[in-house]
């Protein structure tokens, strides 16, 4: 038989490769072979992808790229989950149990790699989920907010208040009483009111002040100075006795 090309050849000859091999008598052959000659087959398809590793990722990414064999996997794939279902999540179950430790690291060391990558998926897949569920979203959260908002307040004031102790905490940082100039303990050092300045409320007693920001409290500090609890209760001390 003639071919007008040698593609049409090399077609025909791997056509009748695919039907000799499908014969029952060769299919026997061939298991029997591969039965006997396991380990040297495996030896050899070994050294064969190192060789050739390069290559064989190439073609595998190209094949993969294929939109008809993409859906015929994910089809398969839903298939085989829907029919191996307790089977595989048992089984995963298990290895998370297992690997839990290295997964977590794992998950840790791949967020970090891709956190922005990550963000920006999220951060468009929340927009999608938001738009898309908007109304029950809402309605969730209200029906929290009604059930639980003696418990949100509370940790609400709480939160606040930590707050504002960390910003005067953070002022008080690398700073010395204004008098003496001691600075071993700058977490104890206390506001004292300029001469002349108008007192608006007692920075030491925010616990009393529901609604003051940081940035109303950053504008009283202004008005005051830093003193050590020794420099602050001599000075009021010394003021009484002037009164006196």
């Amino acid at each position: 038989m003639k071919f007008k090309t040698m593609a049409e050849r090399t077609e025909r000859q791997k056509a009748y490769r695919r039907a000799y091999s499908q014969k029952p008598e060769v299919k026997a052959k061939a298991k029997i072979y591969r039965q006997k000659n396991r380990d040297k087959i495996i030896k050899y398809h070994k050294e064969y992808s190192q060789k050739n590793k390069e290559k064989l990722k190439a073609k595998s990414k190209e094949y993969l790229q294929k939109p008809e064999v993409m859906a015929h996997l994910i089809a398969h794939g839903k298939e085989y989950y829907q029919k191996n279902k307790e089977k595989i999540n048992a089984k995963s179950r298990a290895y998370h149990k297992k690997n839990k430790e290295k997964l977590r690291l794992y998950a840790k060391e791949y967020l970090k790699k891709n956190r922005e990558r990550l963000t920006a998926r999220m951060r468009v897949y929340g927009k999608k989920h938001y738009q898309k569920n908007r109304d029950k979203i809402r309605a969730e959260h209200m029906a929290y907010h009604n059930k639980n908002r003696d418990k949100i307040l509370a940790h609400n004031r709480e939160q606040y208040q930590k707050m504002r102790e960390d910003f005067l905490a953070n002022y008080k940082l690398g700073k010395c009483c204004s008098s003496c100039g001691w600075k071993e303990h700058p977490e104890i050092l206390q506001f004292h009111h300029k001469k002349g300045e108008k007192k608006s409320f007692t920075i030491g007693n925010l616990k009393l002040y529901k609604k003051i920001s940081p940035e109303i409290m950053e504008a009283e500090i202004k008005k005051c100075v830093l003193l050590c609890p020794n420099c602050h209760l001599l000075f009021h001390f010394k003021r009484k006795e002037i009164v006196k």
